[in-house]
């Protein structure tokens, strides 16, 4: 990412194999995201939320991160999300993102 109020050591994720259990009473494991801010100046949002540096918080299913004071946003997706279950309209356009523009 590259803004002038992002950090080069900014955040990191990281992803954890968590256990839950299922609704029939057993149990398994799944992978979930977790944010960190690294102790940055400008600070990391989830869903317009400043966050505590050097804390851990889980990322869930549509949660919206941002860096700094970027405009970007970052919305969470597992791995079977389709776009109609964000809402979005089925003409969205993808934009891909270009190092360097804001």
């Amino acid at each position: 990412m590259h803004h002038p109020s992002i950090s080069k050591q900014h955040a990191a994720l990281q992803y954890r194999l968590m256990p839950y259990k299922r609704e029939n009473g057993s149990t398994g494991n799944r992978v979930s995201p977790y944010l960190i801010d690294l102790d940055s100046t400008n600070g990391c949002y989830i869903n317009n939320q400043r966050i505590d540096p050097q804390r851990y918080y889980e990322l869930k299913q549509q949660d919206m991160v941002k860096f700094g004071f970027s405009s970007r946003e970052y919305v969470v997706l597992h791995e079977g999300s389709k776009d109609d279950d964000l809402g979005l309209p089925t003409d969205t356009p993808v934009v891909k993102d270009e190092p360097g523009k804001e």
